[in-house]
This record gives structure tokens, C-alpha cells and sequence, in this order.
């Protein structure tokens, strides 16, 4: 199976470039200058530059990405079993790397902190990572998470459910979307 992603321009849509693979691709994500970071199912991750050529290749993994995001000079990753990875963007070379239970999504905020969903939890770790709290009162078939500037926990939880957490875990409030699924969150 041949597969492709591309980047388009955000002003106008043209394509900027286009990379075909025989890999398939679990997980994508682009940093602010339209680095690409993808995470095949060839247990690696792959950053292309902005004009879709290869820069570096991390293969250090046992399985494979299924979730990707880039913040402040680093990605991070969720693997298929479970381990959670931070990979520095400029030489793909791993800081750290530890293991979780089902983890689902994840979220970095401004200070390195980092939040990973899972099934039926919310964890917050600091940047070394050092588990800091650990919520899991009322949380089933969570989809995602996001964090605001004030270190708030926004997650799609319950399947349609969008709850917030205050910095220290406490649970302050949910809304109820009525049935309707919440998959994404993107907190500005």
C-alpha cells in the first residue's frame, strides 16, 4: 500500500510538498516552521523539513506512534503499547521515555509539564517526568486533552463530555454535549 501526506499552504492551499511511503502512517504532527513529524507503523518517527526532505530518523521504539504533538523544541509520543516518549525536534535524539496504562492522548504546556489521557485517567507530569497527580474519578472512553496558558486540563471525557480540571487535578466543572462525540480539543 502506497500512501502520501502533504503540506499545504494555510493562506492559499497550494501544496508544498508531497512524500510518498509504503509505510502506513499511525500519527502526524507540524511544528510552527512546517517541520513534519510522522510516525509510521515501522516503529520510528520521521521528521521532514519544509520542503518534505528527511532530516532525522528516530528508531528507537519497540512499537509503533499512535499520537504525536510537538511543543517547545520537543515531539512527544504515545506508542501503541503504551510507553510515552519525548524526542528532541533538532537531532531526534530521545530525552525520556516511560510506560503508562492505555494511554490515549497527550498535552504539553508552557513549562514542559505533561498531561496524558487515558481510558479512564488523567495524568499530569512534570518535565523530568515525575508523576505529579493522578485523576481518575468519574472518567470513562476519554478521546482527548488540551491545557491552557493558566496550566488548566480541558479533556474530552465520557465520550461526549468535555471537562476542566484545575492545575492541580481538582475536577471544576463539565459540559454536557448530549450524546454527541467530542474527539478533538483545541484550546486557544
Amino acid at each position: 500500500i502506497n500512501q502520501s501526506f502533504r503540506q499545504l499552504d494555510k493562506q492559499n492551499g497550494n501544496q508544498q510538498f508531497s512524500v510518498s511511503t509504503t509505510n502506513e502512517v499511525k500519527a502526524i504532527t507540524v511544528d510552527k516552521g512546517g517541520n513534519v513529524y510522522v510516525g509510521p507503523d515501522t516503529n520510528k518517527i520521521e521528521k521532514y523539513d519544509n520542503n518534505g526532505s528527511l532530516v532525522w530518523t528516530f528508531s528507537s521504539m519497540n512499537d509503533n506512534a499512535i499520537f504525536l504533538t510537538y511543543s517547545q523544541g520537543h515531539v512527544y509520543a504515545i506508542t501503541e503499547v503504551g510507553a510515552v516518549r519525548k524526542v528532541n525536534a533538532n537531532d531526534g535524539t530521545e530525552d525520556w521515555g516511560f510506560s503508562t496504562s492505555n494511554p490515549k492522548s497527550i498535552a504539553v504546556d508552557n513549562q514542559q509539564n505533561v498531561y496524558v489521557l487515558g481510558k479512564s485517567r488523567i495524568e499530569k507530569f512534570d518535565s523530568t517526568p515525575t508523576l505529579v497527580w493522578r485523576q481518575s474519578n468519574n472518567l470513562d472512553n476519554n478521546q482527548d486533552i488540551d491545557v491552557t496558558k493558566k496550566q488548566e486540563v480541558i479533556a474530552s471525557v465520557n465520550d461526549s463530555d468535555i471537562a476542566r480540571f484545575d492545575k492541580d487535578g481538582n475536577f471544576v466543572t463539565v459540559i454536557r454535549n448530549e450524546g454527541k462525540r467530542v474527539r478533538t480539543l483545541d484550546v486557544l
